[in-house]
């Protein structure tokens, strides 16, 4: 049976996304002999990196690659991805891959936790982006070498995320207070 999970998206819209829990049983009835492999590309402290491969052995015992997606968890956007951001990091590169083979939403190639992840990171990444927008236009104002001081060594990698858009115009504030002194 599939699991189809309705989001509203930014305009008001509903749209119908299939969870990879569905999407696997569907490909696992269709194709039972394939083969799911999942690769650690980066893991540590901060984030998880993984590639899943989709595909068969051949008689010769070779894995013949069918499809291939990639997906990333940063542990610091959730309470899940503290001590689970290699479980979900694995399940959404299997979502995108599931999806790459046909066996997806209708309109998405992302899964319904992708979304729903989505949406977390986006409002972790709206609560943070005051305070530190804050922080770097005083940096700002105290010229060049203060703005990139603050941006490697105060911020983390959701304070970046949360303000990389303003960057080029607090970059030009700051050289222009270098201009001025």
């Amino acid at each position: 049976m599939t699991e189809i999970v309705n989001i509203e998206n930014e305009r008001g819209e509903t749209r119908k996304y299939e969870t990879v829990a569905s999407r696997l049983v569907r490909f696992r009835t269709t194709y039972p002999a394939y083969s799911v492999n999942s690769h650690i590309i980066h893991i540590d402290d901060d984030m998880v990196r993984m590639r899943v491969e989709i595909g068969w052995i051949n008689e010769a015992g070779a894995f013949c690659l069918l499809a291939a997606a990639h997906a990333e968890e940063w542990r610091d956007t959730s309470d899940v991805n503290r001590t689970a951001a290699l479980e979900n990091c694995e399940t959404s590169a299997l979502g995108r891959a599931l999806a790459f083979l046909g066996f997806g939403s209708e309109n998405s190639i992302a899964s319904a936790e992708e979304v729903e992840g989505a949406k977390r990171r986006d409002r972790a990444l709206d609560e943070k982006e005051p305070g530190t927008l804050i922080l770097l236009q005083n940096a700002a104002k105290k010229g060049t070498a203060e703005l990139q001081r603050v941006w490697e060594q105060d911020l983390d990698i959701e304070g970046r995320k949360a303000c990389s858009r303003y960057m080029p115009k607090l970059k030009r504030l700051a050289k222009e207070r270098d201009g001025d002194e």
